[in-house]
Formats: structure tokens, sequence, C-alpha cells
């Protein structure tokens, strides 16, 4: 985790220096709506004298909306919120007792932070955002073996992006970006060894194709301990 962390900071002060304009035909203000696969596929099981637990937990798709309002040549402020589906499976024995239970959940993920870009060439832009973020996941009511309990999760802490943007040419914009997120592990158990809806670093590639200045479709997709992706329709204001 630490050697992560140190990477990002050192790939971010190689960048912050370079304080040239943003390239030509890149744009920082703009609006997204997205469809969004959230990627979760985890697991837990423990087991112990006479009792046992599993869990599983299957994400699958939702909307998101992105916006993004450049402050200046360099610097820009954004918003991002997704809204996706989770279901849980869960199976617990007790005394030769056994009872499974599938419900399904809501994932609401927010990020809200402030963007550095600079030039790296005419045509190519370096990026640097934090940002505040915030996941909850809420299940709702769970009952099994006559016991119910809430099972709402929250957790909220600092992202880092580092990115490039690039256009090939008028119409073709390609990005690519590696992304650190405090909040994406949510423990379903206190002392499970790995998190469940463990993402802390992500890698992700994207394109973009520009029908005109202020309309444009694109598509990413974001690799972790699990794999996202999105589609997108753009509305770009400014130059």
């Amino acid at each position: 985790m630490k050697t992560n962390r140190a990477l990002l900071a050192a790939v971010a002060a190689m960048l912050l220096p370079l304080g040239a304009m943003a390239g030509d035909n890149i744009n920082y203000t703009f609006f997204d709506l997205k469809y969004v696969d959230n990627g979760i596929d985890e697991s837990y099981s423990e087991s112990f004298e006479g009792e046992s637990l599993s869990l599983d937990v299957d994400g699958s798709g939702g909307f998101a909306l992105l916006g993004s309002l450049a402050i200046n040549e360099n610097w820009h402020v954004f918003a991002d919120y997704a809204a996706t589906d989770v279901d849980l499976k869960a199976s617990a024995m007790l005394d030769d007792l056994e009872e499974s239970v599938t419900i399904g959940g809501d994932v609401d993920d927010w990020r809200i932070g402030l963007g550095f870009n600079t030039a790296l060439g005419a045509d190519l832009d370096g990026i640097v955002q934090v940002a505040w973020e915030n996941r909850g996941v809420d299940f709702g009511s769970v009952t099994v073996l006559d016991e119910t309990t809430d099972l709402d999760l929250d957790d909220d802490g600092f992202g880092v992006m580092i990115g490039l943007r690039g256009n090939l040419s008028d119409s073709f914009e390609l990005n690519g970006s590696v992304r650190y997120s405090q909040v994406l592990g949510l423990d379903l158990a206190a002392d499970a060894e790995d998190d469940i809806l463990d993402n802390d670093l992500l890698y992700a590639v994207g394109g973009i194709y520009h029908m005109d200045d202020m309309f444009s479709l694109g598509a990413n997709v974001e690799v972790g301990d699990s794999s996202a992706w999105y589609l997108f329709a753009r509305v770009a204001f400014g130059s």
C-alpha cells in the first residue's frame, strides 16, 4: 500500500512543474451521462466448530453522471456520481441448521475533487486529480437463522488519479490512467484477510469519438481486483 502511494506521489511530482497550457483541442468543461457496470465480484467464507458462513457479492449496472469545469488553462474541478446494483448471497449453518438468502442492494459512489492538467504536446495532456470519495452499499435488512441485521456499508477517504489524454485526430481521443482509492475496500467481515469490494489500485483505458465540438460518445474500462466498464455520451462547452 505504501509503495503504491509513493509511486503516485512521484509521478505527480514530475508532472506538476510542467505548467504549460492544456492541449489545444482538449476540453475540461463537459458533462457526461454514463451507463456503468461496477464489476463487483467477490466472495468470503469462514467456518468454525459447528458453524459456517459464506458471502458472495455480484455487481451489475446502473447510471452515472460526471461534470467537469475548467477554472483556467491548467486547473479544473469535477464531480462524479454513480448508482449501480449489487446482489448478496449469504449462507449460514449453525448446529446442522442451514439457511441461504439472496438480496439485492444499491451501490452509491461519489467523487468530488480538483484536477491539474498540463500540455505534454500539442494534442497530449498529463493530468493529476485529487478527490474526496465515498462509497455506500445498502442491502437493507437481512434475516438468516431468525436473526435480522441491517447490512449497510459506508466508507470515505481520498483518491488520486494520474492520467493522459491525447488526440489521435480531430475526431478520436485516447486516454489512460492509474487511480488509487482509499474507499473501494469495504469489509463484510471484520477479520477478513482481504476486503470485500476491494479495488485499491485501478488501471483504466478508454476512447472518445467527437462527433463535433460539442457532442461525443465514449467508452472506458477500469481494471483492478475486478473489472468495471462504462459507456457515455458527452456534452462539451467552450473550447
